[in-house]
């Protein structure tokens, strides 16, 4: 009876830890996924507030090209603006930004021309 307990046992827990590692990874994509759709909405954010600035002429407005912008986003959240020529959302006829919105490790770029 001890040894046929034994057996359940392990074939229990053999198959137990196949489902753990089958199912960890599924985790992490999902949990990356998630990020991902955050990073998105950052640098939409980002890419929002740049076209914002350049249709009102808000030149003071304007920040080092691909620095950190603090939009005040949710912690943890960071955005970088990159700008033609170096000047990043200043007033022009023409825009051509990219903004990289990034959480969590996870980046995600938005480009307008």
């Amino acid at each position: 009876m001890i040894i046929f307990t034994l057996l359940i046992m392990l074939s229990v827990m053999v198959i137990s830890i196949a489902l753990m590692r089958l199912l960890i990874p599924k985790f992490k994509i999902i949990r990356e996924s998630i990020y991902s759709v955050v990073a998105v909405y950052a640098a939409d954010s980002g890419m929002e507030w740049c076209i914002f600035a350049n249709r009102n002429d808000l030149s003071a407005m304007s920040i080092a090209p691909g620095q950190p912008v603090n939009l005040q986003t949710i912690p943890g959240v960071t955005i970088q603006i990159y700008g033609p020529s170096g000047a990043t959302c200043l007033y022009s006829e023409s825009s051509d930004y990219r903004t990289v919105g990034s959480y969590n490790g996870i980046s995600r770029s938005l480009e307008v021309f």
